[in-house]
């Protein structure tokens, strides 16, 4: 395709030394921000092309971004912090969120001009220039769901939560920290100023200042979305360093990959927030959903598939080891978690240092909150059964029997419902799946009438209506409507 770029992508148009051919590379926007970074090498049949110019689509319009050191969320263009509230920690974001310093500006499509005069160590200095952040934040906090990680005793361990269509935001910055990490850059041209092409205009820049200065050092950024989990706080998990965090980064990525049959390309994966207290975010690298980010975090079974496969990748096995077996164990190497796309960190990676961890999260139990579920499970039990109709036996026994097996509650019991309904459910799922609790009651005739002339009002309005009575089997009832009442642990 020659049109440039699309909601996913970026392209680079490669001009071609001496004629008038060109070729057009498209690549993901994540990976097209260091792919075709300021001055980076492309390398494209048999040629060498250096990054040399953004593609302007009008005026060059600065962001400015602030976000929490402590967890990587951001927000953009935004004056006050304290209208915002830290979508992980639920905290007010006035007095702890940064500003990402200097000029950010989005990124769009390049030009590459072929050279012949490019040595495998200037290729190498040119990598060596950028450095990638990731950050993220939700629009819709409603819909975040979470699987809580608790001892046998009950005692809280981490959370790993599911945020559907998360919005990832990565900013590429140099490591010049004399000119506030940015890259020199023409705003009017779209031209990537080489260090030599800088030192002549600031010679001239002195002698003539009154010459308007048109270029900037700025930051390149892009945003994406994508279903992510993430993972905190780690040092519950016996995580004790950088080392352990990107060892069982690694093997968590690597055992979803495995579980679920997805490319390695699929599943992205960083370390967010303070190096000392940090956090994991994990997230869906495919143009589609995959659905398997939010099956490890709503399925126990699904979760404990996982973890055990992370072990099984680091250990070889899915049984303790022993004490003189540990001993012999080595930090890593291409069986288990060394590949290709890690070797930035292979001298970090130790399976050792992350045997404790997997040991805990295997042993674990798993409570699940569905989006929008903010309290624990019993609370939520309580909540419910301090407002059910206590006139009500049935609902007393269907509440019961959900909290006894768990399973998924209601979200709500008696809900208020609009008046033109001339109807009250008895509980309501999220906003469209109501439950009837049909006591003795309902065996009259004419209340069997009225009640299926009011619930066919519902379904026409676009409600589900689901009706336990009082004589079938719960047991039977619920597993009729497996989807709906799913297990929480």
């Amino acid at each position: 395709s020659r049109g440039l770029g699309d909601v996913y992508k970026r392209q680079a148009l490669l001009q071609y030394k001496n004629s008038d051919k060109v070729e057009y590379l498209s690549r993901a926007k994540s990976l097209a921000l260091t792919e075709f970074g300021p001055q980076n090498i492309i390398y494209n049949d048999g040629g060498k092309f250096r990054v040399s110019r953004m593609m302007l689509t009008g005026e060059v319009t600065p962001n400015k971004f602030f976000y929490n050191p402590k967890t990587g969320v951001i927000y953009k263009n935004q004056e006050n912090a304290s209208h915002h509230t830290d979508i992980i920690t639920g905290e007010s974001l006035d007095g702890v969120s940064k500003m990402i310093p200097g000029y950010c500006i989005q990124l769009q499509d390049m030009v590459a001009q072929e050279s012949e005069k490019i040595t495998c160590q200037e290729e190498e200095r040119s990598r060596k220039f950028y450095q990638l952040k990731t950050y993220f934040s939700s629009d819709d906090t409603r819909a975040i769901s979470m699987c809580e990680l608790k001892t046998n005793n009950g005692t809280h361990l981490a959370n790993i939560r599911y945020i559907p269509s998360c919005r990832l935001t990565y900013i590429l910055e140099s490591k010049n920290d004399d000119n506030a990490n940015g890259f020199a850059f023409d705003t009017k041209t779209g031209d990537w100023i080489s260090a030599e092409r800088m030192a002549i205009h600031m010679q001239k820049q002195q002698q003539h200042p009154e010459e308007p200065n048109s270029i900037k050092y700025v930051k390149l950024f892009t945003e994406t979305t994508a279903n992510a989990i993430y993972i905190q706080p780690l040092d519950t998990l016996a995580l004790s360093d950088k080392g352990a965090v990107r060892t069982f980064l690694y093997a968590f990525k690597q055992a979803i990959e495995d579980v679920f049959q997805i490319e390695g390309s699929e599943i992205g994966a960083d370390v967010m927030g303070d190096e000392k207290v940090p956090n994991l975010l994990i997230y869906e690298n495919a143009e589609g959903s995959l659905g398997a980010l939010e099956r490890l975090v709503l399925e126990p079974a699904s979760y404990h598939a996982v973890v055990k496969r992370a072990y099984e990748i680091c250990y070889g096995r899915t049984t303790p080891l022993s004490e003189e077996e540990r001993a012999k164990l080595i930090p890593a190497d291409y069986t288990n978690l060394l590949n290709y796309y890690n070797q930035p960190y292979h001298q970090l990676i130790d399976i050792r240092k992350i045997y404790n961890t997997l040991s805990i999260m295997m042993n674990a139990d798993i409570e699940v909150r569905n989006a929008g579920q903010l309290q624990s499970y019993d609370k939520q039990y309580e909540e419910l059964e301090a407002t059910r109709d206590h006139n009500s036996s049935t609902e007393y026994e269907f509440l019961k029997y959900l909290y006894e097996h768990k399973l998924r509650l209601p979200d709500k019991a008696q809900p208020m419902f609009p008046e033109k309904y001339y109807v009250q459910p008895d509980f309501i799922y999220g906003d469209r799946i109501v439950v009837f609790c049909d006591g003795t009651p309902h065996d009259l005739p004419e209340v069997q009438e009225d009640d299926r002339k009011k619930r066919e009002v519902l379904e026409d309005a676009g409600y589900v209506v689901i009706v336990w009575y009082y004589k079938t089997p719960l047991a039977e009832f619920v597993s009729a409507h497996s989807d709906i009442f799913t297990p929480i642990s």
